[in-house]
């Protein structure tokens, strides 16, 4: 009778391939010429070449008639100051904050600052990330900001929530029942970082604009900050913080 050898038990298991890894989070800045002269246009752009430089990879939208250097790993797009959803759409005799700074407060001015949210929505148009943050193109004039704390802060940016928009906050969030200011900058949100999740972005742009609508409606525009604070007052299920203030704590605060 013919005999025939088993064959061995198999005793390796075969691994199923890992998930691939989530795209990195983007930073998200941009500039636009608004015309008030604060800060010449070249100053502008020697300090966003600095937060370019990094080599991040990072979304710019960038006036089309100023020129930026910017490595490959930033995506340069096409703006212009027409091109914010607030432009010609507010009355020149809207009434400014009392408390602005009129060489640099303008009402030009006030249309770019809320051009942020848009922009960061407008990108994920642009990446496959899921997690982006708002950086201003100036920050490295910001006292204590330095390529060491930025970089170390977009080191921690893959841990933050993607359930909620995370705001750099002097003064926490808002309390529900104390108006927001108008006539004064409303430091619950610092404005300079802003860290948006890519499922929060379109409709935290669109909150935005409801927001700032309204106050045109009643005759007074105040900064983007302000507006950012009446939707986190309105919908605070929407937001989490980190305490900062305007120094390195912009980027050193956010510990997820």
């Amino acid at each position: 009778m013919e005999h025939f050898e088993a064959y061995p038990a198999a005793t390796s298991v075969i691994e199923a391939p890992a998930p691939p890894a989530a795209p990195p989070p983007v930073i998200v800045t941009g500039f636009v010429d608004c015309g008030n002269g604060h800060r010449p246009v070249d100053a502008y752009v020697a300090l966003g070449e600095q937060l370019l430089g990094l080599g991040l990879p990072t979304i710019c939208w960038m006036d089309e008639a100023v020129h930026v250097n910017a490595p490959a790993s930033t995506t340069l797009l096409p703006a212009t100051f027409e091109d914010c959803w607030l432009a010609g759409k507010v009355s020149e005799d809207v009434q400014l904050p009392a408390g602005a700074n009129p060489e640099k407060d303008s009402l030009a001015y006030l249309v770019c600052q809320h051009e942020k949210s848009r922009w960061i929505a407008d990108s994920f148009q642009n990446t496959d990330a899921d997690l982006a943050c708002w950086v201003d193109f100036g920050v490295m004039h910001v006292r204590g900001v330095g390529p060491r704390e930025i970089k170390e802060f977009y080191d921690r940016l893959p841990n933050a929530r993607r359930d909620v928009i995370t705001v750099a906050s002097i003064w926490g969030p808002p309390a529900p029942d104390v108006p927001i200011p108008v006539n004064l900058p409303a430091w619950h949100c610092a404005g300079g970082v802003l860290i948006v999740p890519r499922a929060l972005a379109d409709r935290f742009a669109l909150l935005v604009e409801q927001a700032a609508a309204r106050q045109i409606e009643n005759g007074h525009l105040a900064w983007e900050v302000n507006t950012w604070a009446i939707v986190w007052q309105q919908h605070p299920e929407l937001f989490t913080s980190y305490h900062c203030d305007h120094s390195a704590g912009l980027f050193e605060g956010f510990q997820p």
